[in-house]
């Protein structure tokens, strides 16, 4: 090298200097390959911060391009210690600039097919939101409802039963990640196993809502909910760790990212009003088994046609992967990680009781009859649909960050009036701003969780969509164990146990359930969010890097 710098110097006057010293005529240079390298310097010691460095000029080299050049210098530096031959060092490079050749090539075909109408349209993935949604909030909405109210079993076991599905629930979500990273087949990583998982879902929650008679309102009731709802939520985990692992994949430009994030998360609103607004009506009519027949159906039909009509990138799959302790490790030494999954694990717990509380706030608190939980899930829903093209201009124009934290702020100051309303209609006004509220917690959650997976792609050169999903997924589920310790305090301080003993004060009951915990929860979410800082690199992620 100092060769070559002193030949590219020569033919400068002042370079040589001194005297009557004159430019070099210099007029080639030779470069040769050696039998051994001459020179080798480790730089194990400084390795990460040389690419921390490389990763702050994002204009000019993006997180795909950098992870292929870890990958790259991190198998020729293993090369050199191991002391091959020049023949085979040689060969050894030209194989490796040939795969990087391919790769860069197979990002530029990857980049050609998301630009082609015909694949990955992003309304056509949002649909499987659509459809993981209308099953899944009728059983979290109105799962506890419908065997305490319709059914007679007692909230003592069914706390019981949420405990032992949370425990169950908190380790299929790491192993279903895992997993998922590590397939390797024609069809990509994600799609076996949603064409296994939705099917499962779909026939466990139809059953879930089909007790048989004979079991009575005793532990045999306990049992067979326990039993379906794990059944359900592990489908239900399978399905939804996959199928959020293909945001960050199939949409790599960021604003398009965030246009099909809104997009199915829009969808999901929508999905909420079937599954939430319009049960109550729908079950009226025609019961709770048959609802969820329909409901499921749909759902599996919806789910299928929009994961068939996706292609994953093969690149993704081609990074070896590390081991399970491995990459466990990355998730535990990841403070942002840890944040983010407990600002989503309030949000959650907030959600959950949220859902889970409108038919008692409407049956206890307004003292109206169960179908008017309708028109206030309506209000909140329906609103939260155009909310949603608010956070999501809001979100280009800010950053990811700063709106996921108004996000939260608003969420829980909207929940502040809810509480002094007596009357559906000044309920279903309040119900509005919270709809505003989850609209943009929604639009701004897998945008964070974006920003997370792509840092760790840049530093670690290691594609794991799925397991970081499933590592934050294993946290927030673990809400349900909050909901459960609210159904407790609930029967604890109010003597609330049933529907056949509400206790003396179901109407406070009702309200700390829909509103006073979830408040304190969602003043938790913002102080965990406030110390979030992402790295400067993942930090500028959140906008389209700027183009030379």
């Amino acid at each position: 090298r100092a060769a070559a710098n002193a030949f590219l110097m020569s033919g400068r006057a002042a370079i040589p200097g001194g005297g009557d010293t004159q430019p070099h005529a210099a007029s080639a240079i030779g470069y040769y390959f050696t039998a051994q390298p001459n020179t080798v310097v480790d730089i194990s010691a400084v390795f990460e911060k040389k690419f921390e460095a490389i990763a702050l000029h994002d204009s000019q080299m993006d997180a795909q391009t950098l992870a292929m050049y870890r990958v790259y210098f991190g198998m020729k530096g293993k090369e050199l210690c191991a002391g091959r031959g020049a023949e085979s060092s040689l060969s050894a490079a030209r194989a490796l600039l040939c795969g990087c050749r391919a790769h860069l090539n197979t990002i530029e075909r990857g980049e050609n097919m998301e630009k082609n109408k015909t694949c990955n349209r992003p309304w056509r993935y949002s649909l499987a939101m659509f459809g993981l949604s209308i099953a899944g909030y009728m059983y979290v909405t109105y799962g506890t409802f419908f065997y305490t109210e319709t059914i007679g079993l007692s909230m003592k076991l069914i706390a019981l039963g949420n405990v032992l599905y949370a425990v169950w629930d908190a380790f299929n979500d790491p192993i279903a990640g895992y997993l998922s990273d590590r397939t390797r087949t024609r069809w990509g990583r994600r799609k076996p196993w949603l064409l296994v998982s939705v099917p499962v879902f779909v026939l466990s929650s139809i059953l879930f809502f089909s007790p048989p008679a004979s079991l009575g309102t005793g532990v045999g009731l306990a049992v067979y909910f326990t039993v379906f709802l794990m059944l359900t939520e592990t489908g239900n985990t399978i399905s939804t760790v996959n199928y959020h692992s293909l945001l960050p994949e199939l949409y790599r430009d960021e604003k398009r990212r965030n246009q099909a994030n809104a997009l199915r998360q829009a969808m999901q609103l929508v999905g909420m009003i079937i599954g939430v607004s319009l049960v109550p009506m729908i079950t009226a009519a025609i019961g709770y088994r048959a609802t969820a027949l329909a409901l499921g159906l749909l759902s599996g039909a919806l789910i299928l046609y929009s994961i068939l009509g996706g292609r994953e990138r093969s690149e993704f799959s081609q990074s070896e992967q590390p081991g399970l302790l491995a990459s466990l490790k990355a998730l535990a030494t990841n403070a942002n990680f840890w944040l983010v999954s407990v600002s989503h694990f309030f949000y959650q717990s907030t959600s959950g009781l949220l859902l889970a509380g409108i038919p008692f706030y409407i049956k206890y608190a307004l003292q109206l009859p169960d179908s008017n939980a309708t028109f206030l899930s309506a209000a909140v829903f329906v609103s939260a649909i155009p909310s949603m093209y608010l956070w999501y201009r809001l979100i280009n124009r800010l950053g990811t960050l700063k709106c996921w934290r108004i996000a939260l702020a608003w969420l829980g100051l909207s929940l502040v009036p809810m509480y002094f309303v007596h009357s559906l209609l000044p309920a279903c006004l309040a119900g509005v701003l919270v709809g505003v509220g989850i609209a943009g917690v929604t639009a701004n959650l897998d945008m964070v969780n974006s920003v997370l997976i792509e840092d760790d792609a840049a530093r670690y050169g290691v594609r794991r969509e799925a397991t970081f999903f499933a590592g934050i997924s294993f946290i927030t589920r673990l809400s349900s164990l909050t909901r459960s310790g609210v159904f407790l305090l609930l029967f604890t301080l109010f003597g609330f146990e049933s529907g056949e003993n509400p206790g003396a004060m179901p109407g406070t009951a009702a309200r700390f359930m829909m509103i006073v915990f979830p408040i304190a929860l969602m003043a938790l979410s913002v102080c965990a969010s406030l110390l979030v800082r992402f790295r400067a690199p993942a930090a500028r992620a959140a906008k389209p890097a700027a183009k030379l």
